[in-house]
């Protein structure tokens, strides 16, 4: 028997409104994290460094979802503001292992 796939991906479009955004997959750490911003205009993507980019706050639950929180040190994808700007995207990624190393035969 298998487990069924889910999305483990979030996305959102600056629009110099939002610092803080939301992941709804599983994670056990939070270094189980990818977080990716796009400039819209340029294609470039460049990855986020947690602590320095970004900040993680998982649930109570385990495993657990969460949010990432900007943190504003005058990246180029920051706005005046500290927020997420015009022209780029963000991508939070599940950075865990998708491999499923134990198959269990269903009545096995």
């Amino acid at each position: 028997m298998t487990i069924a796939a889910i999305a483990r991906r979030a996305d959102a479009t600056g629009n110099g409104t939002a610092v803080t955004f939301s992941f709804l997959f599983k994670i056990f750490d939070d270094d189980d994290l990818l977080v990716v911003v796009l400039n819209t205009t340029t294609l470039e993507e460049t990855p986020l460094t947690k602590t320095t980019d970004y900040t993680v706050a998982l649930t109570n639950n385990s495993p657990s979802t969460g949010t990432i929180t900007l943190v504003d040190a005058d990246q180029a994808w920051l706005d005046s503001n500290g927020k997420l700007a015009d022209g780029y995207k963000i991508a939070i990624l599940s950075d865990m292992s998708y491999a499923q190393e134990m198959s269990i035969r269903n009545q096995g």
